[in-house]
């Protein structure tokens, strides 16, 4: 009887162990495009700038419509587009447009649960060389992880770790190939299980994407193996491109943007800034660290809630005021868009096919639960690559 029960406790464990190895991971990430954590010289006193409503409502103000949203998942990233600097020492004033935040800014990051921001972008040395690396310094302190160049930001949660890059035009045309043999013996060290690539590219205000964003999507995933691309620059929504069953994001356009005082619009493209969206990636693992594939969730917003006037906080909107911001989404998006969904709190959702990580894959997507609470989208039919 014993040699029984231990044959039959043996068998057990082995079920058990088999068990565990089948099981998945998944790893929740939410993105935003444009944010700039302060503003102007020119405007820093005045009672409608950044600085004045930080002063006046605090720090949790400008990410509170999204706090739920963002404390929800493992990850929140944005586009950190100013410095943060106590001095003005650096300031290039040959630039129509400086960025700058005090540094005690940083909490607005930290009050809005927001885990690692890109500083690949036009404005992170608008304060020239110095002030740049200290802010960097300013980031670590805050517990702020940040990518830029070849600087890999690495996220890890249950053993499984996703790397960050960030990339911008003239990071790309100097040392592209540097960033890609970073991601590829990172990945071949076993140090990263998946890589997402923020791009910062494209022409402002254009409601359609250039070829050079294609250019970077297209080199990252082919080359680097890069599992997600996230764009912004052009401070206005563009669309959407599924590549090697792997999603890309051109422009995710403005969030909590401190740089003016008024929502941006381009009157000759019909493009507004006041669209926006944040977007939740659901990426899956094998219980060893095998990526099996993903699925996106869109949070259509608006950037501010005074339009034409920026409140700078940006806010979740309902399935009819949803319908301007898909229709730019889907302007420069080759295949149609999901319909506009309702969750149990009244704002719309879109969510996106369920894409595992081989394109001819048959898997049937993960068991995920309703669309009525944030970031647990319904799973979607996998849809093929386009």
């Amino acid at each position: 009887m014993k040699r029984t029960a231990l044959v039959l406790l043996t068998v057990l464990a082995a079920l058990c162990l088999c068990s565990q190895a089948a099981a998945d991971k998944t790893v929740t990430l939410t993105f935003t495009g444009d944010c700039t954590i302060g503003g102007e010289e020119a405007v820093r006193a005045h009672e409608d700038s950044f600085d004045s409503f930080a002063k006046l409502y605090g720090y949790d103000y400008f990410f509170k419509n999204f706090h739920d949203l963002f404390s929800s998942d493992d990850c929140t990233v944005v586009n950190c587009e100013c410095v943060f600097s106590d001095s003005r020492s650096g300031e290039n004033k040959d630039k129509s447009f400086r960025f700058r935040a005090p540094t005690e800014f940083v909490n607005v990051f930290k009050e809005g649960s927001v885990e690692a921001v890109s500083l690949a972008n036009n404005h992170t040395k608008d304060y020239g060389a110095e002030a740049f690396e200290k802010m960097k310094t300013v980031l670590d302190d805050a517990g702020i992880g940040w990518a830029w160049d070849e600087h890999i930001w690495v996220f890890e949660k249950d053993g499984i770790r996703i790397g960050f890059g960030a990339i911008d035009y003239g990071i790309y045309k100097r040392s592209n190939y540097k960033v890609r043999d970073r991601l590829l013996l990172l990945r071949k060290e076993g140090l990263i299980n998946a890589a997402v690539m923020m791009v910062h590219a494209g022409v402002e205000y254009s409601p359609k994407h250039y070829a050079d964003q294609d250019v970077y999507a297209e080199y990252f995933i082919r080359e680097a193996g890069v599992d997600l691309v996230i764009g912004h620059h052009p401070h206005v929504l563009q669309g959407i491109r599924i590549l090697n069953n792997r999603t890309v994001f051109y422009s995710l356009g403005n969030f909590v943007f401190g740089g003016h005082n008024k929502v941006s619009r381009n009157w000759q493209q019909n493009t507004n800034s006041l669209y926006t969206m944040a977007v939740q990636v659901k990426m899956y693992f094998t219980d060893d660290g095998v990526y099996k594939g993903q699925q996106v969730v869109l949070y259509p917003a608006y950037d501010s809630g005074t339009d034409p006037l920026n409140n700078y906080q940006p806010m979740r909107v309902k399935a009819a005021d949803a319908v301007p911001v898909i229709r730019a989404i889907q302007g420069d998006t080759r295949f149609s868009l999901p319909e506009i969904q309702t969750d149990d709190t009244g704002y719309s959702v879109v969510v996106m096919d369920y894409l595992p990580a081989d394109p001819n894959s048959k898997e049937p997507a993960p068991t995920a639960a309703p669309a009525t609470e944030p970031g647990e989208p319904e799973p979607a039919p996998a849809r093929p690559n386009k």
